[in-house]
């Protein structure tokens, strides 16, 4: 099994700024949606991951915000261009907005395939996910 870090270090050979808020959200998204069974529908990143994470890391929820959407715009800008089509499943790559790039991250994670397989019909989801 994967880890949130070892995901995130694969988009550059030297990672930069500080990964944890990014790292900790992917891992808190993946636990709500696969261990907690929340809907992809029903995920608000504001309200179920950042506060969790800014409580962990003793920061501000805005804090975190900042730094997770940073760190995933950094993602789509200077990332590995064939990790991330081998994580979005997307031959074309448009950045995303951080609550989708960190949805792409859980449940890449978590499933080791990319989150597109549930739209191809290539996948059977776990209970509690839905496209």
């Amino acid at each position: 099994m994967i880890t949130a870090e070892s995901l995130f270090l694969r988009f550059w050979e030297r990672p930069g700024p500080r990964l944890t808020p990014s790292v900790l959200a992917t891992e808190i998204t993946a636990e709500l949606l696969f261990d907690e069974n929340l809907g992809f529908d029903d995920f608000r990143i504001t309200k179920d991951v950042y506060p969790t994470v800014a409580k962990l890391l003793r920061r501000s929820s805005d804090s975190v915000s900042r730094s997770v959407e940073r760190m995933t715009a950094r993602l789509w800008r200077c990332g590995s261009p064939e990790q991330l089509r081998k994580i979005t499943g997307q031959e074309r790559l448009l950045p995303r907005p951080a609550r989708e790039t960190i949805l792409y991250l859980a449940y890449y994670l978590r499933a080791e395939r990319p989150i597109s397989a549930l739209r191809y019909g290539t996948d059977v989801p776990r209970t509690g996910i839905s496209a």
